[in-house]
């Protein structure tokens, strides 16, 4: 397994005049754990690196005695945060009339006056000076129903009792039966200020589509009635949530995040991606009344570098300045009988809104593609050779990123908190995740030699390289919010150098400034003459934007043969391993925000669980689950027995 450059450079000789050596002790206890040997590889073994040596684009790997990383990375993870996190580029506007046209079917060109109409009319207005007067930033979640609102509880007790976020929450639930007031009155008392929302009870907007066409039963309803709840909303900014996408840390920040306080919104990726030429797509482009390759374009800048779909479990939308796309989004997603047959729902039309709004130009999406959560599940990946099916790593939900590449959010897409049910045991955490690795792994039509049993997405055990980060050799009673260690080891190496490599990789275990701080001096006794410039570019404190600003995250390179017809993937380049943390819940090496919110995700299940009682909503509920502990104890039981032995 390769290890980061810092490790090689424990071998070099250390120049005059620069930091000293490491002591003697902490290259005894390298070499005890195995970490210094002379078979390791003399690189930095990240995706991105192994892709750019592949494609031979880049320079060769640090001849011995170079530095990792060199000045020219530490100079382009500089300049990384400089354009795509400190600051915010804004696009100059194009005339609405060169990608705005009516709208292809009747029915919509007559929507399309109607809500033009609207918009225009003082009610309107009215609405958003109420929104502007009032000046509140918060949270909408929608739940209804047993399951989805346990989801939320184990949201809003993270949210609350962990990240420690106090901006208040609209819950929103479509359909009268899915909520009672006494539930509602039990979560305000608990984790307020909550302010239900019942959408079903509030009067149907005229300008819309008529309530009983749009809540037809053949097509998904929850799609419009999320959307409808940014209408229905007060806040004149918001983070819009679905109930199983919960914070791993505290969202108030993202709602200061520069490019949101320019543009006003704020997307998220999802891991995959639709060709800009799709016939679908150009289909329900034309419907809506856009001009699709202009259209297409405009929205396409404001992707940047990464050109990936939009997931909607959670995005940032000013209420006050973007009001106007929020009732187009709506308007859209009534002809969800019509669109969602080209469409992924919701989440592909909140781009179209802003177009149809003539605001393609601010539209904004994140440059920093999701990583994966994935469980150990038998006979859940299919070899294709022989359609036999075996174990494999089953994709439970997306670690979604800030622009900086922290941890923001884990959207458990595929595995939801239910009462009842069973909350699988995430023991596998990737950072943000190359295309190329999603196309060969992950797709349903998968590229490599296996794939996910219809319909689920699945990876085999040989697409990760699995990091654990040790336990100090000493260490004193953990405290709350701090790292306390023994005397003779004031800096736990092995741990540490473990923990930053994963870092550097943007992998979303989180950070802890104590930890940091105590091993600052080990960092720049590795880093020698390039100490001071990684300080300088803030890689002290963010040390992912190195991975950040060399990684090609939406390269695929497609080789042709002389008579320019298509080959398979190239092996080395499409299945590099995903540098992936297995996280320990229960007793975590090092203690961080993320550590804490994913051990507080469970905890919060296992409450409700025993205090169900406290909601009328689960009266009637009997299910019982065994404690977390023993829990996730025969949960890791079986994966031992299950999973193949590591060589």
């Amino acid at each position: 397994m390769a290890l980061p450059m810092v490790l090689f450079l424990l071998k070099q000789r250390v120049p005059a005049k620069q930091p000293p050596a490491p002591a003697p002790f902490l290259l005894d206890k390298l070499r005890e754990q195995g970490l210094l040997t002379d078979s390791h590889l003399l690189g930095h073994a990240s995706s991105s690196t192994s892709q750019q040596q592949a494609a031979q684009t880049t320079a060769p790997a640090p001849a011995p005695g170079a530095l990792w990383p060199s000045t020219q990375q530490i100079a382009a993870a500089a300049q990384y945060f400089k354009e795509e996190v400190a600051g915010a580029k804004q696009r100059p506007a194009v005339p609405a009339k060169k990608y705005v046209i009516p709208p292809e079917p009747f029915d919509m060109r007559r929507q399309h006056k109607q809500v033009s109409a609207y918009l225009a009319s003082p009610e309107f207005k009215a609405k958003v000076a109420a929104r502007k007067a009032r000046g509140q930033r918060g949270i909408i979640i929608n739940a209804g129903g047993p399951n989805l609102i346990s989801s939320t509880i184990v949201t809003l007790k993270v949210l609350r009792e962990v990240l420690n976020c106090s901006l208040p929450v609209e819950l929103v639930w479509h359909a009268t039966e899915e909520m009672d007031n006494a539930t509602i009155a039990a979560l305000r008392r608990r984790w307020g200020p909550i302010v239900g929302i019942n959408l079903d009870s509030m009067p149907w907007p005229s300008h819309h589509r008529a309530k009983e066409v749009v809540q037809q039963p053949n097509w998904n309803q929850g799609f419009f009635g999320k959307v409808m709840s940014l209408t229905a909303s007060s806040f004149a900014s918001a983070l819009l949530l679905d109930a199983d996408s919960m914070p791993l840390a505290n969202p108030e920040g993202l709602l200061d995040d520069a490019s949101f306080t320019t543009t006003g919104n704020l997307f998220f990726p999802d891991f995959w991606s639709t060709p800009a030429n799709s016939q679908q797509r150009s289909l329900a482009y034309d419907m809506v009344g856009l001009e699709h390759d202009e259209a297409q374009a405009l929205l396409a800048a404001g992707k940047g570098r990464l050109q990936r779909d939009t997931e909607s479990g959670q995005l940032l939308f000013d209420l006050v300045k973007h009001a106007d796309v929020a009732e187009w989004a709506l308007s859209i997603n009534s002809f969800g009988d019509v669109l969602y047959k080209a469409l992924w729902g919701d989440k592909d039309t909140y781009s179209m809104a802003f177009a149809v709004a003539g605001k393609a130009h601010l539209f904004n999406q994140l440059q920093v593609p999701p990583g994966a959560a994935l469980t150990w599940r038998n006979s859940s990946l299919l070899v294709k050779a022989t359609q036999q099916k075996t174990a494999g790593w089953q994709l439970a939900g997306m670690l979604q990123f800030d622009a900086a590449g922290q941890p923001a959010f884990l959207h458990r897409t595929m595995n939801k908190f239910s009462w009842g049910g069973e909350a699988w045991h995430l023991g596998l955490i990737t950072g943000p995740l190359p295309l190329r690795w999603v196309n060969y792994y992950l797709s349903q039509d998968a590229q490599g030699p296996t794939v996910g049993v219809p319909y689920d997405y699945v990876a085999p055990a040989s697409a990760f390289v699995q990091w654990h980060i040790p336990q100090p050799l000493a260490r004193s009673t953990a405290q709350t919010d701090g790292w306390a260690v023994g005397q003779e080891e004031a800096c736990p190496a092995v741990t540490f150098l473990a923990y930053w490599r994963l870092r550097e990789h943007a992998v979303p275990t989180g950070s802890n400034a104590s930890l940091d701080s105590a091993c600052t001096p080990l960092l720049a006794s590795l880093l020698r003459s390039n100490a001071a410039a990684y300080a300088a570019a803030g890689l002290l404190q963010q040390p992912q934007l190195l991975e950040l600003a060399s990684a090609e995250f939406d390269r695929v390179i497609t080789r042709r043969t002389h008579s320019n017809k298509l080959v398979p993937p190239e092996e080395v380049l499409d299945s590099t391993p995903a540098l992936a943390w297995v996280p320990d819940y229960l007793h975590p090496a090092v203690d961080t925000i993320v550590s804490r919110a994913l051990a507080g995700s469970y905890q919060a299940m296992q409450w409700l669980q025993q205090h169900a009682v406290q909601f009328a909503m689960f009266a009637n509920v009997t299910a019982a689950q065994p404690p977390l502990a023993q829990q996730q104890q025969q949960q890791q039981q079986q994966q031992q027995k299950a999973r193949p032995a590591r060589g």
